[in-house]
């Protein structure tokens, strides 16, 4: 395999500027399937890429912003054929006057490309982020996205990172880049199920069920639910719908047992017993059929390193695999700092993890709709543990639809999933155990099944727990990087 050389313009830039800017581009060159090669200055038989703050005789030259700051205002969205891009820099005097363009993004200039908006740092600032500083918080830290640019300006269902990525794979298509996905494929997809209220208490129920339906209430289903009848035992009805056409998912579990008083008084944490009979049972059945167990933390788990611990030691008691997969509950991270939690997974052998998500949106909170690793602050590198970024749950669908300009479910599903194929990335999709129940939940599975059967249509489509698609992904970074090299 032949390396892109990348030619990174060192003028100006702190050891920390470069550490991130390297971070950046082999994240993104990762993301397009090519290996590569950095150098400090530009070799006579010249580069494939350069970075720096001014024009080089490359294919493809990316200027880079004045300012690498990261306390900086959240930038503005530009677009350029149909391309978007973040405007750091409002004026740019040290630009050619050839670049000055009406509509900011990109200009060509016979074979070589100019991108004057800076898609390294931009990189960086979305994949790690700094962005999210700004955002207001509300109960259970959940986040105001009438605070966050990405939604305000309308690019939360447009993924910013891998849309260079695709860009950078076009334009050195000729050098044969590795494709993401197996045996052709076109994009992936990654099913799961956080399991949160699995088992119901009767008498809330009740009570839930009234004030749903309030004069519509009906008598036998209010029995029902107080004699047990009513389930939100709904395991096996996912298993046969997703074994039935051909797929397997991930079921993420809460080994620590809260209470209705927690719930109410410090934290939202489940209440069931993973050690019981009932879900040693459960647990057999899954590792019998194919479907990965996963972690789902308690709220808080985050704060303490061995409570965390010995969650991840219990659940891998109880179900008899070695966790290697985790999301987190209300995808509550370290809210001052995600990457601190990250540091955690990896510290504690996770593989990988999928809880940079919004909670009332669907899209991409880091603007990727591919797996890529967070860069850590303290030591200079990338992290270990693997991102699996979310697109889309129940709850974006069928509570929050409001929040984006789709029609109704199947539109909503349906333009999701066209984005992710197009750009050749992974959808990763959540849908809560208990919202097969139909009482409860009236027609809630109908966003799953048409996500299904999008995939199936055209046989694109690779899909696989996520534990299997993470470690795809690694062996391929690996390809990539036995033959990359970088001379900084």
């Amino acid at each position: 395999m032949h390396p892109l050389v990348i030619y990174v313009d060192k003028t100006g830039m702190s050891k920390k500027d470069i550490s991130r800017a390297c971070y950046a581009l082999k994240t993104l060159l990762v993301l397009a399937g090519f290996s590569w090669r950095f150098v400090s200055s530009l070799p006579p038989e010249g580069a494939d890429i350069s970075y720096g703050v001014s024009v080089h005789d490359t294919r493809i030259s990316i200027l880079r912003a004045r300012d690498l700051s990261c306390t900086r205002p959240q930038p503005r969205v530009v677009s350029c054929d149909d391309v978007f891009f973040l405007k750091f820099d409002e004026s740019s005097p040290h630009f050619p006057p050839l670049l000055r363009l009406s509509n900011p993004g990109l200009r060509r200039h016979g074979n070589r490309l100019v991108l004057h908006e800076d898609i390294v740092f931009g990189t960086y600032y979305l994949l790690n982020g700094l962005h999210e500083a700004s955002i207001k918080r509300g109960k259970w830290d959940s986040c105001d996205l009438s605070t966050s640019f990405l939604y305000s300006q309308d690019i939360l269902q447009r993924p910013l990172v891998s849309q260079w990525a695709s860009l950078l794979r076009h334009e050195f298509r000729e050098h044969d880049p590795i494709p993401p996905w197996p045996n052709g494929k076109t994009y992936a997809l990654a099913l799961g199920h956080d399991v949160d209220y699995p088992e119901m208490v009767p008498w809330i129920e009740s009570l839930r069920y009234l004030a749903q339906y309030k004069a519509g209430a009906k008598v036998r289903e209010l029995i029902d639910i107080l004699k047990g009848r009513e389930s939100f035992w709904r395991f096996q009805d996912w298993m046969h719908l997703e074994k039935l056409r051909g797929f397997t998912s991930t079921f993420y579990f809460c080994s620590f047992k809260g209470s209705v008083f927690r719930y109410l008084t410090k934290a939202p944490d489940p209440f069931y017993d993973v050690h019981s009979a009932r879900f040693r049972d459960l647990f057999s059945l899954l590792r019998d059929q194919g479907f990965e167990i996963g972690l789902h933390p308690s709220f808080l788990a985050y704060t303490s390193r061995q409570q965390f611990q010995e969650e991840k030691s219990s659940l891998e008691e109880a179900s008899g695999v070695c966790v290697l997969g985790n999301r987190h509950h209300y995808f509550h991270m370290d809210p001052e700092n995600p990457t601190r939690t990250a540091q955690l997974h990896f510290e504690l052998g996770f593989l990988y993890d999928s809880s940079l998500a919004f909670s009332e949106c669907s899209g991409f909170r880091r603007s990727a709709c591919h797996p890529f690793r967070l860069y850590g602050e303290t030591s200079g590198k990338e992290l270990g543990v693997l991102q699996l970024p979310l697109t889309l749950m129940d709850d974006h669908l069928y509570w929050f639809g409001h929040t984006v300009p789709y029609p109704d479910d199947m539109a909503h599903v349906a333009a999701l999933q066209a984005s992710v194929a197009q750009l050749q990335g992974l959808f990763v999709a959540n849908w809560h155990v208990r919202r097969f129940n139909s009482t409860f939940f009236p027609g809630w599975t109908r966003g799953f099944e048409h996500l299904l059967t999008l995939a199936k249509r055209g046989g694109d489509c690779y899909c696989d727990t996520a534990v299997a698609i993470a470690r795809h992904w690694i062996f391929r970074e690996n390809l990539l990087l036995t033959s990359s090299s970088c001379d900084i």
